[in-house]
């Protein structure tokens, strides 16, 4: 059985390091929302957002409820995650930092 703090327990993943300008910002959001349409995407138990500074530094947060679910997420293959894996690359550079970590106090909303 699970105890109570297992269930706010989610996987959280970041990705950090692209830098996009003022003018790439559609271009940037249009290849995110075709990931979104996906398929793939829509198979996954994951949320996702991508936010954008004021330097333009890009930031990843994908969030899963639960590591079961990330788990079973990571097994999923795609060509479309690739495929946009490699466009935003293209888009704001490929000097990408990533990093898990576990939330342990998500807010309730």
């Amino acid at each position: 059985s699970r105890g109570l703090g297992d269930v706010y327990k989610r996987q959280v993943f970041m990705v950090t390091g692209q830098k996009i300008t003022p003018q790439q910002h559609s271009e940037f959001k249009a290849v995110i929302d075709e990931w979104y349409a996906s398929d793939c995407f829509l198979s996954q138990q994951h949320s996702v957002d991508v936010v954008v500074d004021g330097d333009g530094a890009v930031t990843h947060v994908v969030r899963w409820a639960t590591k079961e679910a990330f788990i079973r997420d990571q097994g999923i293959q795609c060509k479309e995650f690739d495929a946009m894996f490699g466009k935003i690359a293209q888009i704001g550079g490929a000097d990408l930092k990533m990093s898990a970590t576990t939330s342990i106090a998500p807010s309730p909303r």
